[in-house]
């Protein structure tokens, strides 16, 4: 069997010559049926989920500045420590 979409559901109600009172309460549930889209508790997922992606991204954002925003600074330490000890003369032993 096909599924059908509210508007199809809609039209057909009114060519199965049913009476008024009857088309009138099964458009009204038709309707009623597809309103009911996003429930209160998915909603409530919804909003929890947002709640804590937000305070993650809070959380990444304090961490990159707590723990990698002085990584340029001790790249760059780390350089001129390396610099300084290739400029050292190197002494071979054989020629003493």
């Amino acid at each position: 069997m096909a599924k059908r979409t509210k508007e199809e559901l809609l039209n057909l109600v009114p060519t199965l010559g049913l009476s008024d009172e009857l088309q009138v309460s099964l458009l009204e549930d038709i309707t009623d049926s597809f309103e009911s889209g996003i429930s209160e508790e998915d909603q409530a997922k919804i909003n929890s989920y947002d709640e804590l992606n937000t305070k993650y991204l809070e959380l990444l954002e304090k961490y990159k500045s707590r723990f990698l925003e002085n990584v340029s600074e001790v790249v760059e330490e780390a350089e001129e420590k390396l610099e300084e000890l290739e400029e050292k003369e190197v002494v071979n032993i054989t020629e003493i």
